[in-house]
């Protein structure tokens, strides 16, 4: 795609603008039924298993370096007997109800600011500084880009409410896209500070994920070789990457490596040529069966599509009433096509090699990448039609926005049903419905009761998630239970029993002046 000088200015302009403007708020309200629900957000399972040792230090010492200290030893713990991600594993450590109970709200602003800012900062970094498109197209695009992200990623609890599974898999996509501008403003500007913060994304990606962690290089080798064969970049700039290519390597071995990960892998986990081979194969075809079921589980991204094409045909007016022409060749469009789906391809290679079940946060990562290759794909796709073709007049633009807005008024009332699987309507039902509520009740009940006992041995009433967004893992009548082991842990008692609430409320209501 050829470079173009940024023009501002004209009617096209006001209306980039406006449309820019108007995404901004629709992503901005899109949030509220969210963030509502960030005020009932609490710690679960893994967040006590993992957080209980710096949990349990700060609470004796009030000391926040304490609590790190015992974090790093737990790391080693689970390095030996359950998984090598060992930057993961130490931010897992920490999540905010480790020092107050009622900071874990704070979680899903934490994780969608994250994602925000890396889309936001990638977005405007490719399309406006790199490219030379308007800094209001590149807005709009970033905020269909974010309201997909949100709205239809596959597992909520996973994508923002729930900090071991975000830390795990939203922050390390955020990571990885970051690491894309960097590399490329290091190969543009040669900028210390873009390898510098490279580096230490790097660095960072090889203790976290395997998928984003895979994402990055492999885009930073293909779009670096392209450009070295068509010499836009020097030789000489380009093998400095090959310090933090080294430094997530080193991190990724020593992840791999880990004795823990044949707790999860099995005993013949490792490095097998034949499972490698054999895994190039499978990504092909497993990222194609995944795009498909993706498009089937949320019909309305055609919706996001066709607003992102109208905002695209906004940006080519504005381009084309400033006389400014853009081509993109054959040949780059095939690139962009190839290189975005190998990106994609490859984020499925640790779960087809090790060939084991995985997390749903897993299928978040695969959700990002592919909204990131499809959008991309869109954008050049829709460049090189025009490029090809005589533009348009006046009326054939109007009727062709008529057509578009046809398309998206049609298209929201035939999958009205659809709206049921946003998260928006998720949250607004988990509040409407009086579920919310109950269950902040059920949780504030249990701390109160693990807070404020000074039994080691505690009866608790069962809880319920409600089938809400909120990642929930209840404590069952089985003390020897794994939830119920380490919610022990984390609060510091010998055993924690659950009992069916009815029961509880009749035998301890009245001592803890609960009727229901």
């Amino acid at each position: 795609m050829k470079k173009h000088h940024q023009i501002s200015g004209g009617a096209a302009d006001q209306k980039s603008k406006m449309a820019a403007a108007g995404l901004v708020l629709i992503y901005l309200l899109s949030l509220i039924p969210v963030l509502a629900v960030a005020r009932y957000d609490c710690a679960s399972g893994d967040d006590y298993g993992f957080g209980a040792a710096a949990h349990q230090a700060f609470v004796r010492t009030g000391s926040m370096a304490a609590a790190v200290q015992a974090d790093v030893y737990h790391v080693g713990e689970v390095y030996e007997i359950w998984q090598g991600t060992w930057l993961s594993c130490f931010l897992f450590g920490l999540h905010p109800e480790v020092f107050h109970y009622h900071a874990y709200v704070i979680v899903p602003w934490i994780m969608l600011f994250v994602l925000s800012a890396g889309v936001l900062i990638f977005v405007h970094y490719f399309l406006t500084v790199r490219f030379g498109f308007s800094g209001s197209f590149s807005l709009s695009a970033a905020m269909v880009l974010l309201i997909s992200m949100v709205q239809f990623v596959p597992d909520r609890r996973f994508a923002y409410f729930w900090w071991n599974g975000s830390i795990h898999y939203t922050v390390p996509f955020t990571l990885a896209i970051l690491s894309l501008v960097c590399a490329d403003q290091w190969l543009r500007t040669q900028r210390r500070r873009s390898l510098v913060l490279l580096c230490l994304l790097a660095t960072a990606l090889g203790g976290m994920s395997y998928p984003a962690a895979l994402l990055a290089p492999v885009l930073i080798f293909l779009f670096t070789a392209a450009d070295l064969i068509r010499k836009h970049i020097s030789g000489i700039w380009a093998a400095f990457l090959l310090v933090p290519a080294a430094l997530e390597g080193v991190g990724l071995w020593i992840s791999a490596r880990a004795p823990g990960n044949r707790v999860r892998g099995g005993a013949s986990f490792g490095f097998h040529i034949g499972r490698m081979l054999r895994t190039i194969g499978e990504c092909f075809v497993y990222a194609v069966q995944t795009a498909f079921r993706f498009n089937r589980q949320s019909p309305l991204l055609l919706f996001a599509v066709v607003l992102f094409v109208w905002i695209l045909l906004l940006e080519m007016k504005r381009l084309r009433g400033q006389g400014v022409t853009i081509r993109v060749s054959w040949g780059e469009l095939v690139e962009i096509l190839g290189f975005g789906f190998l990106g994609y391809v490859a984020v499925f290679a640790p779960e087809l090699y090790a060939g084991v079940s995985v997390s749903e946060g897993v299928g978040n990562t695969y959700f990002l990448c592919f909204l990131l290759m499809m959008f991309t794909d869109i954008l050049a796709v829709t460049f090189y039609i025009v490029s090809h073709h005589a533009p348009s007049g006046r009326k054939t633009h109007v009727w062709r926005c008529v057509v578009i807005l046809i398309l998206l008024c049609g298209y929201a009332l035939v999958f009205r049903r659809n709206l049921k699987t946003t998260a928006d309507y998720q949250c607004l039902t988990f509040i409407r419905t009086g579920n919310a509520d109950r269950f902040h009740q059920e949780m504030e009940l249990q701390n109160r009761l693990l807070t404020e006992n000074d039994d080691p041995d505690v009866i608790l009433p069962m809880t319920n998630g409600y089938d809400g967004p909120i990642m929930h893992m209840p404590v069952v009548e089985d003390s020897t239970a794994w939830t119920n082991q380490k919610t022990a842990e984390f609060y510091g008692k010998r055993t924690i029993i659950g009992m069916k609430r009815e029961e509880w409320v009749a035998r301890y209501g009245e001592k803890y002046g609960v009727i229901q």
